[in-house]
């Protein structure tokens, strides 16, 4: 379970891909870096840890015990940064059958989301899961992201621009979770130190 030092929020990474090699995953290096520089404390978490399951009616309790681990350590994060690949200008079976069933720990959660795509003109398509979120656990979806493509890495490293771009996302990201803490406290969120 992530701890905080000092009053550190805890950032959770959450890497939805289940490709290899993965965009999104060659993002997380750049990410991790500047939620360090932003004073978070980070925990990392890979789709690739999790046995395939299909959705279903189980409860959380009736999946693998890895989903209710990942459960767990959702609920106890301040904050989650989903790195998400978009497939057919929607985002993953793989990426939706998680966040489907680790859900409801998303329930007033601040929550942001860099895509990983295969074409600019994919940036819209989290806006479903974005809305579904909202709706549905309440989660606060922070509202500025990052798309990645592959064009924008040379020798498996975010190019200029895009490290720039993580790197403000992130920021701003370690910032809203802090701002937003006492509210989410108040209001029946996780208030553990």
């Amino acid at each position: 379970m992530p701890k905080t030092d000092q009053g550190q929020p805890r950032i959770l990474i959450l890497s939805l891909s289940a490709s290899e090699p993965s965009v999104g995953r060659l993002c997380v290096p750049t990410l991790e870096t500047a939620l360090r520089k932003a004073g978070a404390a980070i925990t990392r978490r890979d789709i690739r840890e999790l046995p395939p399951v299909w959705v279903d009616k189980r409860k959380l309790e009736e999946f693998p015990p890895a989903y209710a681990d990942l459960y767990a350590e959702v609920e106890a994060s301040d904050g989650v940064l989903l790195v998400v690949p978009v497939h057919c200008y929607t985002m993953s079976g793989a990426a939706k059958s998680v966040t489907e069933i680790i859900g409801d720990a998303l329930s007033l959660k601040p929550v942001a989301i860099v895509t990983a795509a295969g074409s600019h003109r994919s940036h819209l398509a989290i806006r479903d899961l974005m809305v579904s979120m909202m709706f549905e656990q309440e989660t606060i979806c922070f509202p500025g992201t990052v798309q990645a493509t592959e064009e924008m890495f040379k020798k498996d490293k975010p190019n200029k621009e895009l490290q720039e771009r993580l790197t403000d996302l992130t920021t701003k990201f370690v910032a809203f979770v802090v701002a937003l803490k006492p509210f989410v406290v108040e209001h029946g969120g996780n208030d553990e130190e």
